[in-house]
């Protein structure tokens, strides 16, 4: 079955299959984690070091969600080893993706929903 998806910007991702690996900005994560929906990494804006931020993510993150770093630092070896199909992002313009970085994005081949 097809999926499809317009998020905040406008922007519609179209897939063939639901994705079920989904890369996310701590925030979004913290969000889809709890719907149920666990992502597979997580990874912070230009404002957060090298740990997820517990403010974004909360006190109690879910063991075993590797954290590929911040923004313009994220991590995109680990990002690809960690073969999400789908990365979430926010948006506070309506116009950009927040915190994943655009070539890092690109060159993974991933589709990038903000909220």
């Amino acid at each position: 079955m097809a999926w499809e998806f317009t998020d905040d910007r406008g922007v519609t991702v179209r897939s063939e299959r639901r994705p079920e690996r989904v890369a996310a900005y701590l925030r979004a994560g913290a969000g889809l984690a709890d719907l149920g929906v666990l992502p597979v990494a997580v990874f912070g804006s230009g404002h957060d070091g090298d740990r997820p931020d517990p403010a974004k993510w909360g006190p109690e993150a879910p063991a075993g969600i590797p954290y590929l770093g911040a923004s313009g630092a994220l991590d995109e070896e680990l990002l690809l080893s960690e073969r999400p199909d789908l990365i979430v992002d926010v948006t506070y313009d309506g116009k950009h993706a927040y915190a994943v970085d655009d070539g890092a994005a690109e060159r993974a081949r991933l589709p990038v929903l903000a909220l």
